[in-house]
């Protein structure tokens, strides 16, 4: 083979990758996908959110990712306590918590991938 022609190849193919948490990923990663089907344990860690935020004393409105564990909580801090209860860790793209990503995405029309 032509070593332009590798190289070209090779170009291709990266560019065709995302970069993840995980490392590269050809294509789209599945936390960006929004057909991804959700599990009972995405159901309960949106369930146990929900419970968390239940009253506006329950709400902080402030942006930090620091938690501490106890209420009030910001929106990012009950998701990842509610993982924590519910799946014993936290991980932050999962299916649960990119499906709030992606309401939020759809009720403020916002441009492309929320970051957060």
């Amino acid at each position: 083979m032509d070593k332009l022609f590798v190289t070209v190849l090779c170009m291709i193919t990266i560019s065709a990758c995302t970069r993840t948490e995980n490392g590269l990923v050809f294509g789209v990663p599945d936390y960006e996908k929004r057909n991804i089907k959700v599990s009972q344990i995405d159901l309960m860690i949106l369930l146990n959110t929900n419970e968390q935020l239940s009253t506006e004393e329950d709400w902080i409105n402030n942006k930090q990712r620091a938690c501490t564990g106890k209420p009030p909580y910001n929106l990012h801090c009950a998701l990842e306590t509610a993982s924590k209860i519910v799946d014993g860790k936290y991980i932050h793209r999962h299916h649960a918590l990119q499906e709030v990503r992606f309401s939020i995405d759809d009720s403020f029309k916002i441009d492309g991938p929320f970051i957060g």
